[in-house]
């Protein structure tokens, strides 16, 4: 019979003892993983970083926890068969093995992504442009494009669940809620409430691809606000986005899921012509393009974009109130604004590289691609 403590899932436990990373690999006990650190430990579950001895490479471990008994190996079980099923696909973070630990929690081994999620973007960016945004979001409506196409229904889209490549390139995870299209809803599949997701998951229902389209609409919410998505926040017309993207963001996050695009490979549709509307010069006539991605004014966003988030001086303050105090302190207000300009610029910099990187690491993928097909 288990210690008390081990039936309260020994992942569960790792955090708040304080071990080492010694002796959550004593504990764990999960061959061929060694230098285990916990990332983030949940109710239902704990992730964990770890190198696999036999490949010298960095690794995610996530391990479920027993306190959901059946639940746990449903969600388990779903999980990985699900993520097999759908790790050739380039946009699907690949399982790479599952197992038991020595407590008898399950776990899955995937790969390690060290620039995080959406959610971490968020954090160390804040909000972004529309055009960053959109290109950052519309690979993941591919991906759940081709989810759909499976009859598959993801349920718990959010930015914590899309992870990000070395290049930038958005990988979609957590598969442990995802449904059959049709299939209905149990207690153990039920949501826990998010502002990312559909209203409709919190409870019994039948899962529906509409559910996924809420998730990519909420999440390129947060991505252009920079924090979680709220009622305040629908209205983001003018200075955050364009017209067009604001109008399918608020259709796509009705509360009716009959009022939202129907699935996700509609949704990309629908965001390309919103896009093409959103970047047409006064006058040219919209066109729908292929793909998302930087134009020639892209830098010129991004700088304007760092620039616009320097501090003005506030309204209504006379040039001779303030005065003595600009003479006084000229030097350190400019070195301080400088070094802030500095610091978003740099990371933003940051971002439009890696933007650029992606981009241009696609399309030599896509030209492999094509001159395999050629060769066949």
């Amino acid at each position: 019979m288990r210690e008390a403590s081990a039936n309260r899932g020994i992942a569960a436990s790792l955090g708040a003892s304080g071990r080492s990373p010694a002796e959550i690999e004593r504990d764990l006990a999960i061959a061929d993983l060694v230098d285990l650190q916990l990332l983030r430990a949940g109710q239902a579950a704990s992730l964990f970083r770890a190198r696999q001895v036999a490949t010298q490479r960095s690794v995610a471990v996530k391990v479920l926890h027993d306190e959901l008994s059946s639940d746990t190996g449903q969600r388990f079980d779903r999980e990985r068969a699900i993520t097999g099923q759908l790790s050739g696909h380039t946009g699907i973070v690949p399982l790479f093995d599952t197992g038991s630990t020595s407590d008898g929690e399950p776990y899955l081994i995937m790969p390690y992504y060290y620039r995080g999620s959406l959610a971490d973007l968020m954090t160390r960016y804040g909000p972004l442009s529309w055009r960053e945004a959109t290109f950052i979001l519309e690979p993941v409506a591919v991906t759940l494009s081709e989810v759909h196409g499976r009859d598959l229904v993801h349920r718990n889209l959010k930015p914590g669940n899309v992870l990000l490549t070395d290049f930038l390139l958005p990988r979609v995870a957590d598969f442990g809620m995802c449904l059959p299209t049709g299939q209905t809803s149990t207690a153990a599949t039920l949501v826990e409430q998010s502002p990312y997701g559909a209203p409709e998951t919190i409870e019994p229902g039948p899962a529906d691809p509409s559910t996924d389209v809420y998730g990519l609409a909420a999440t390129l919410l947060g991505l252009l606000s920079g924090r979680q998505p709220n009622d305040q926040q629908r209205d983001i017309t003018g200075a955050i986005t364009p017209q067009p993207i604001a109008d399918l963001i608020e259709r796509s996050m009705a509360g009716d899921p009959g009022d939202r695009p129907d699935n996700a490979a509609t949704f990309v549709t629908e965001l390309r012509h919103a896009v093409a509307r959103a970047g047409a010069r006064p006058g040219a006539k919209p066109t729908a393009p292929d793909g998302l991605g930087p134009d020639p004014a892209f830098g010129d966003l991004l700088t304007r974009g760092a620039t616009e988030r320097v501090p003005a001086t506030k309204a209504g303050e006379t040039a001779a109130a303030a005065g003595s105090r600009h003479d006084a302190g000229k030097q350190g207000a400019a070195s301080d604004a400088e070094a802030r300009l500095g610091q978003v610029d740099g990371r933003r910099s940051e971002l439009y590289l890696l933007l650029l990187v992606a981009v241009l690491t696609t399309g030599i993928l896509a030209m492999v691609l094509a001159a395999m097909v050629a060769v066949q």
